[in-house]
């Protein structure tokens, strides 16, 4: 089975603005009409591949992005939507 290649670099690869917002260099690639930077949608990576950048990528054990996606059955995730599980499972008040 061939893995399919994504033009976005994986997250470890992105650079951090100033504002903590991930950024791609664009800057080989022109805008679109030449006054707004267009901005793609955001790129879904397969749940094993996060589990195993957990660190590199959002700081955290694997153990932790487990956690947070307890009960989350999609194959697929974006960063926000991994980002924003670790931030409720981190905040959830122990029973």
């Amino acid at each position: 089975m061939a893995k399919k290649q994504n033009a976005t670099p994986f997250p470890d690869q992105l650079e951090q603005s100033e504002s903590g917002k991930e950024v791609v260099d664009t800057s080989d690639h022109p805008k679109s009409d030449g006054s707004e930077e267009t901005i793609a949608p955001e790129v879904a990576y397969p749940r094993g591949d996060l589990l195993e950048h957990a660190q590199q990528v959002f700081g955290v054990k694997t153990e932790v992005v487990l956690g947070a996606l307890h009960g989350n059955d999609k194959a697929e995730l974006t960063i926000t939507e991994v980002k924003q599980a670790i931030s409720e499972f981190l905040k959830r008040k122990v029973k």
